[in-house]
């Protein structure tokens, strides 16, 4: 089991855009988990924006995702219309 610092948040959102990004990132091969999940699930109103959610993958593999969220940011609106 990696330890709690070994893990960097590289996106925070709403549940849905957490867990599409999280899933970019799993296809890719690269580990990731969700963070205040289940808050951001039942009372997304507490998180200001809706912005709760937060994706994290393993400091070894920031470098591999850096450009999978950076293409997530950049393209996000397109891409939740594709779902």
């Amino acid at each position: 089991m990696s330890d709690r610092d070994d893990w960097v948040v590289v996106y925070s959102g709403s549940i849905v855009e957490a867990d599409l990004l999280k899933c970019l990132l799993d296809g890719a091969g690269i580990e990731s988990c969700l963070q205040n999940e289940t808050l951001g699930m039942i009372a997304p109103y507490i998180f200001q924006g809706g912005a709760g959610v937060g994706v994290a993958v393993l400091r070894e593999d920031l470098e591999n995702a850096r450009p999978i969220v950076e293409d997530y940011a950049a393209n996000k609106s397109r891409r939740l219309h594709e779902v």
